[in-house]
């Protein structure tokens, strides 16, 4: 996985990873690895601020799967992805901007 590892300790990891062109121009974003796959589950929650209750950004759950879709094995390793909003709203993503994964 490409990215910048900002902290760690036995049992989680935080990631900083530009997002991907074709996430950018509203594709699905490829979450491929060379030894299987992230998939995302549930359904992606806000991120309030603690000063005033609003909506500062959205979460989504992955799941990693060992091997290729759609015959991979899960695995216990989950992944929480974290994207900033604007004014409430999604923000338009950019080249520039970026994410936030923590791996646990």
């Amino acid at each position: 996985m490409a990215g910048e590892v900002i902290k760690h300790d036995t049992e989680q990891w935080f990631f900083f990873i530009p997002i991907q062109d074709r996430e950018a121009r509203g594709g699905r974003p490829t979450r491929l690895t060379t030894q299987g796959y992230w998939k995302a589950t549930g359904t992606p929650g806000f991120v309030y601020s603690s000063n005033n209750n609003r909506i500062i950004g959205c979460k989504r759950t992955m799941v990693f799967y060992k091997g290729r879709a759609p015959n991979g094995k899960k695995t216990q390793w989950k992944m929480n992805e974290y994207k900033a909003t604007t004014h409430g709203q999604p923000s338009l993503i950019t080249n520039n901007h970026i994410t936030n994964l923590k791996m646990f």
